[in-house]
């Protein structure tokens, strides 16, 4: 285990590689991981609405152009007695034996609001959770958004999408893990929720932006 580079409340924030910092960890450290990681399909390219978000300058300009190794999702399985892993149907090969899902869970963006778009309609997550597929629906598209969110990441998920798996799949006491911090929607859940988070986000420039929106919500909640 390593220092932390700033704490608040339940929520350790680490500046740097998680891919390195896991093996630092105990075995079944952690209770679960909510992983996020790069799916290998392209979306650090300057395009659509990720377009904005490419003009910082971060240390890897193509994050997305590959999906994690196998090695990191054996290293990410050996620190925590579950994971959720989200964008697993991209890259379901190099996921660690056995690559059968105790169960999946879908991200429903679209709830026919509207047509479909250039990106998917949904989101899926390979989880190792006993599970029948669970669906959360939760307009998201753009800046239309059922519950609207400051968005500083290209593929940034909303806080609400974080809380319904804790409150679904965790107990009060759980340590959970996120090895690709990104926007910090699950650190932001977690404080909400009061669950302890150790959470990862390599690229100094996302970090701070991260950390920065994490401490906006947590003042707000004060002020309120």
């Amino acid at each position: 285990m390593i220092k932390p580079t700033d704490e608040i409340g339940v929520v350790k924030f680490f500046n740097c590689d998680s891919e390195k910092a896991l093996k630092l960890y105990n075995d079944n450290f952690f209770k679960i991981a909510f992983s996020d990681p790069p799916y290998g399909i392209g979306m650090s390219k300057p395009a659509g609405n990720s377009q904005k978000y490419s003009k910082k300058k971060l240390i890897d300009s193509n994050w997305d152009s590959e999906a994690m190794s196998k090695e990191f999702f054996i290293e990410q399985k050996r620190v925590s007695k579950d994971q959720i892993i989200w964008g697993a149907n991209h890259f379901i090969d190099n996921l660690p034996e056995p690559r059968k899902a105790a169960g999946w869970l879908i991200w429903d963006k679209r709830e026919n609001f509207i047509p479909e778009r250039t990106y998917a309609d949904a989101e899926m997550a390979w989880t190792s959770i006993k599970t029948p597929i669970r669906v959360f629906r939760f307009f998201w598209d753009g800046f239309m958004q059922k519950i609207k969110e400051k968005r500083i990441h290209p593929t940034q998920k909303p806080v609400s999408l974080y809380e319904w798996k804790l409150i679904k799949f965790c107990k009060k006491g759980d340590l959970i893990l996120d090895p690709f911090g990104g926007s910090f929607s699950s650190a932001i859940a977690c404080h909400n929720l009061g669950y302890e988070l150790h959470i990862f986000e390599r690229d100094e420039v996302i970090y701070k932006d991260g950390l920065r929106r994490f401490k906006e919500h947590v003042a707000q909640q004060t002020l309120f």
